[in-house]
């Protein structure tokens, strides 16, 4: 059943929420909340599921939606600890578990919505690594977070979205904004074009005289309305060049090209040889000595300094290094200019992700006092 679908009023102006919470539908209530159901949806008595559940003397489920209500008016509650759930009497539903973060008001606004209008960063970034999907979700009018995040011209939190896949209809927003949000989606905008006319050239040019208000990752693998990122352009134009500059730009390889049809052979060796690198490094089967001869070998060195991989962490191979504890691998990235203060796009520094007594936390703590 559709979003749509399910927040159809009758004549009194109930939606199936209504009476399912009227009748005492417990598996109803809770499977259709979870689903898109409005749980604060008025019929023609300014009457909500809740307190109809309430009249009728439905206990657990007027407990549920007052829970559910208690959410959206507590934003910060998802971050602590012991809120690790919604007790009631008689059965407990865990927050996340449930998917009770994809609940809406009647505006068709979740729990991301309201975080990011409320310039919550922290909430929805916890939102946003137990559910990626809420990125792209539309309310009543059709305006996903993103939306939002550009009318508040807050570019924290539309840095996160973008990272977390949130796409942007580049010339929607370009046309109808004129905050510093607007600015860099204008400057986007540009390169999306220059992208689709391959030409690299510029598009090379535009990247390094530009000052770009996000971090230039984001940029570079962002999505727009199509779903397409600089990178799918430049796969999609067979542009071999284009896909090299943007890989050493910060680029991101996603996993399930592994797995993915690629015609053109040029483009099919490279992205099999630094898979074969991310692979290697994280498994530690190899020699670090003949990973770096490989990638010497092919002149992929600065490539491989900035190039990202896996859609859902977006980790250089400097985090990769920290998190194997590979110290030969970690300090030749360094001593190649790779940059230990990157962060993927949950937020980590390579540093973040060694252990407490590793080789490689060791070598950053050396390095960092011959500079203090």
């Amino acid at each position: 059943m559709s979003e749509k679908t399910m927040n159809l009023q009758d004549n009194d102006g109930n939606s199936i929420l209504h009476l399912a919470a009227q009748h005492g539908y417990e598996d109803i209530v809770t499977n259709i909340i979870v689903s898109g159901a409005y749980f604060n949806l008025q019929n023609n008595k300014s009457q909500t599921p809740e307190m109809l559940a309430k009249n009728q003397e439905h206990q657990e489920i007027e407990n549920f939606l007052r829970c559910v209500h208690e959410l959206f008016e507590n934003l910060d509650r998802i971050n602590e600890e012991k809120y690790n759930c919604i007790s009631m009497s008689p059965f407990v539903v865990p927050v996340f578990k449930s998917n009770l973060i994809q609940a809406c008001d009647s505006n068709g606004k979740n729990l991301l919505h309201h975080a990011v209008e409320n310039q919550k960063i922290e909430v929805a970034k916890t939102l946003l690594k137990v559910n990626r999907q809420l990125a792209n979700k539309k309310d009543k009018i059709g305006k996903t977070p993103l939306f939002y995040a550009i009318k508040n011209d807050d570019l924290e939190m539309m840095d996160l979205l973008l990272k977390k896949g949130a796409k942007v209809e580049l010339w929607k927003y370009a046309n109808n904004c004129t905050n510093g949000c607007s600015k860099f989606i204008n400057k986007v905008n540009k390169l999306f074009n220059m992208a689709k006319e391959g030409d690299v050239i510029s598009l090379e040019y535009e990247l390094q005289k530009e000052k770009f208000e996000l971090d230039l990752s984001t940029v570079i693998n962002m999505r727009n309305h199509e779903n397409l990122s600089l990178i799918k352009i430049a796969e999609d134009t067979v542009n071999f060049e284009l896909v090299k500059l943007l890989l050493t730009k910060g680029g991101m390889i996603l996993s399930f090209v592994k797995n993915k049809a690629i015609y053109n052979k040029e483009l099919k060796k490279l992205y099999s040889f630094i898979i074969k690198i991310f692979e290697c490094v994280e498994s530690k089967k190899y020699a670090p000595s003949s990973i770096i001869y490989q990638i010497k070998k092919h002149s992929y060195t600065d490539m491989m300094m900035k190039v990202r991989y896996d859609d859902l962490e977006g980790d250089t191979l400097l985090h990769i290094a920290a998190k194997a504890d590979d110290a030969e691998i970690f300090e030749w990235l360094l001593e190649n200019r790779a940059n230990i203060d990157l962060k993927n796009f949950d937020g980590q520094k390579a540093c973040d992700l060694a252990g407490k007594d590793s080789k490689v936390l060791a070598i950053v703590q050396k390095r960092s006092s011959v500079i203090d």
